[in-house]
Formats: structure tokens, C-alpha cells, sequence
């Protein structure tokens, strides 16, 4: 399947003489397909990289990184299956093979359905804190659940600890009242978990927000990345991210927003800026 988009390569070079620091420019990369776009990389590059079975093992493994930076989503046996296309994306670059993404998000759209299923699953049930349970909090170190047994129970020690978190903020923000309630406190533990639920809803909603599309531009970009950590494609939607997380703002509206349970806050607007000239901001109490 070849697809036609629109993106940027992206390059940053840093000189340390003195205090000079030097961004690349974003360079325009108009309906590429993959061969095109790494090709442009690649004729452009100050150290151009080799595309053999070592740089394909790189871009696997930034790609499977990208796709699941804790580990949490793929099994052993998910990564097994996608291990197929660990040393062919040198040759996907020249063929404009994107079979990888395609398995990747058939794969990622079954297991965030089944992680959501078992998150609901566990919402209205009580947590038992005094029974003592091992989550491994390092992504580094996890490994990715063996089965689908092993997926499901991770997902329920990732909530508890959530839910344990949440209870543990709430006590400790309590302590200098009169009266501080405790992990024993029934009250704690059902807020704690409340509020973890509205936080899921939001995180699994991210999550399917991710298309197939989107989840090919990250293969581009693993590809890119393989070159070395400055090198990044973005597409048109992740270049208006990037200058959103650069700028702290949305350009021409000068407002710094942030989500919070599905609704967007404005949290500051900019001086000088058309949200600040409008005089609605503060709003009037």
C-alpha cells in the first residue's frame, strides 16, 4: 500500500562554541511517499546512513517504542509476530512497505479494546491495599506481559497502584487537618478510584484517537530517527503539535489551553496577544 502525504524532515544541529545554539529549519517534504521521504534524508544528511539490516533493527525498535513506550500494550507474543518485519524495513524504505503499521494497528486496536474492557471491569470494585502486589514502574526494566492472562492482570496492578497514588495524595493533603482520614478510610479509596476512572476514560480515548495513518507517519519517523536522535518527519497535524509544544500556544490565538477530564481549559493567555486584546480573559466573576 503506498500513500501520498504531506510532511516535514526535520533536522536539528547544535554547535557548543561558545553559547551558540543552531535549530534546522523545517524543510518542506510536498506528497512523499516513504522511499521519498527517507530518500530526501538521505541526500541530505551530513552522515547518511547505510540502509541494511542494522539500520532496520534501529527503526524496529524506535517504532515499537513509539507505538508502546511502557510497555503495556503489546504482549510478548504481539511483538513476536511483528519481530517478522524486525529486518525488512530497509527494503519497506525502497518498496514503500507499510505492512508493519498495518499488523502494528490491527494489533494495538484489539489490545486497547481489551485493556479498556478490563479497566471498566475493575471501576466499581473496591481495591484491597493490604494485600502486597509487585508493578514493575520502570519502563527499562518491564517486560511485556507473556500472555493474554499476564496483559489483563497487568492492567488491574496498573490501576491499583493509580488508585493507591490518588489515595495517598489525598491523605497526605489532608494531614494538617483536624481530622486526616486514612488508607483504611473506605471514603479515600472510592474517590481515589472515581477520579482514576474520569483519568482512563481520557486516556483510552487518546488512544483510539491514533489511526492508521497516524501510526504510518511514526514508522516514517522511526525511520527517520534511525539516522540519529535529530532527525524526525513529521506530518502537517504533528508539525502543528510541535509548534504548539514549542510556542506554548495556539499561533494567532495566543492562549495556552490544557485538558482535564475532556474539557479544555484556558490556563494563561499571552500579553499582547488577540486572546489578550478581546478583554475577556480573566473572566469577569
Amino acid at each position: 500500500m503506498i500513500v501520498k502525504r504531506m510532511g516535514w524532515v526535520v533536522g536539528i544541529a547544535m554547535l557548543c562554541w561558545g553559547s551558540m545554539v543552531i535549530l534546522g529549519s523545517f524543510q518542506s517534504v510536498p506528497e512523499r511517499t516513504m522511499s521519498e521521504a527517507i530518500g530526501t534524508i538521505l541526500n541530505t544528511h551530513v552522515d547518511p546512513q547505510i540502509l541494511n539490516d542494522d539500520y532496520s533493527k534501529r527503526v524496529f525498535a524506535l517504532y515499537i517504542k513509539r507505538l508502546d513506550p511502557g510497555k503495556r500494550l503489546f504482549t510478548q507474543a504481539d511483538i513476536n509476530r511483528l519481530r517478522a518485519f524486525e529486518l525488512t524495513l530497509d527494503d519497506a524504505v525502497r518498496e514503500n512497505d507499510e505492512r508493519l503499521a498495518v499488523l502494528a494497528h490491527e494489533i494495538l486496536t484489539q489490545r486497547i479494546a481489551e485493556a479498556q474492557a478490563t479497566v471498566t471491569a475493575y471501576q466499581d470494585t473496591p481495591h484491597q491495599f493490604e494485600v502486597p502486589e509487585w508493578l514493575e514502574t520502570d519502563f527499562d526494566q518491564r517486560a511485556y506481559p507473556a500472555n493474554d492472562a499476564d496483559f489483563k492482570d497487568e492492567w488491574r496492578r496498573f490501576v491499583k497502584h493509580q488508585v493507591l497514588m490518588g489515595a495517598m495524595t489525598a491523605i497526605e493533603s489532608q494531614a494538617a487537618t483536624q481530622n486526616p482520614q486514612t488508607i483504611e478510610d473506605p471514603a479515600v479509596e472510592a474517590e481515589a478510584r472515581r477520579k482514576v476512572a474520569l483519568q482512563m476514560v481520557d486516556y483510552f480515548k487518546r488512544l483510539k484517537s491514533d489511526t492508521l495513518a497516524k501510526r504510518t507517519q511514526w514508522l516514517i519517523d522511526a525511520m527517520a530517527g534511525a539516522f540519529d536522535p535529530h532527525t524526525a518527519y513529521m506530518a502537517p497535524e504533528d508539525r502543528n503539535e510541535f509548534d504548539i509544544g514549542i510556542k506554548g500556544s495556539l499561533e494567532g490565538i495566543g492562549a495556552v489551553l490544557q485538558e482535564e477530564n475532556g474539557t479544555i481549559k484556558i490556563t494563561r493567555v499571552v500579553p499582547g496577544s488577540p486572546s489578550a486584546r478581546s478583554k475577556k480573559w480573566p473572566p469577569k466573576m
